[in-house]
């Protein structure tokens, strides 16, 4: 898995080490929800804690493969790992139009927020490499539990290296990536730096 063996999905990085400026899809954001919570339907470990890592590693995978993340949502530190600051208004208002329920399963000393996907994704909205890319997050994370995930997660340097609702920026996906340094990437950096004192 991704998480811990960063090698296993991204052999070779196409992105480009530049900051990332595509804004937030809600579209996508929404139907990589109502995916996620179809494809975990018999999944006793899927709930929230989980639904938001497997956001968090869609998206980051997609932008450390391609340059740009599926959803663009902005993922933040919080005590049990990364998630997309956006979850909570976006999943509420997916409620109230009855796109998702989310029900309490009560266990093990604590309650688990269970979304269930009411509407069907669209189609028309994820492409069939942003399908793949969610299929890759949900095999990685299959056999963990909420928990199990959270404690993955926090050995990850993008969280370890921030503070509490502070944003993990995308670019933090290639310190997952124990690749050797290539000759293009030192030309990278040694641009980047004339760049930088030109400023």
């Amino acid at each position: 898995p991704i998480l811990l063996e960063p090698s296993v999905h991204l052999p070779t990085i196409t992105a480009n080490r530049q900051t990332m400026t595509k804004k937030f899809d809600r579209k996508k954001f929404e139907n990589m929800i109502l995916y996620f919570a179809d494809k975990s339907r018999g999944d006793s470990n899927f709930g929230a804690v989980k639904l938001n890592k497997l956001m968090f590693l869609a998206d980051f995978t997609s932008y450390g493969l391609t340059g740009e993340p599926i959803s663009g949502a902005k993922y933040i530190h919080l005590p049990q790992g990364p998630g997309p600051s956006e979850m909570g208004p976006v999943r509420k208002q997916m409620e109230n139009r009855g796109d998702l329920r989310v029900e309490k399963d009560l266990g093990f000393g604590f309650t688990r927020h269970v979304p269930i996907a009411i509407s069907s994704v669209d189609p028309n909205v994820l492409t069939e490499r942003d399908r793949k890319i969610c299929d890759m997050a949900l095999r990685d994370l299959a056999e963990c539990t909420g928990t199990r995930a959270s404690l993955i997660s926090h050995g990850w340097l993008g969280w370890i290296n921030t503070t509490m609702k502070e944003e993990i920026p995308y670019y933090t996906v290639f310190s997952m990536v124990p690749n050797p340094i290539t000759r293009a990437d030192i030309e990278w950096g040694e641009a980047s730096l004339a760049r930088l004192k030109q400023a």
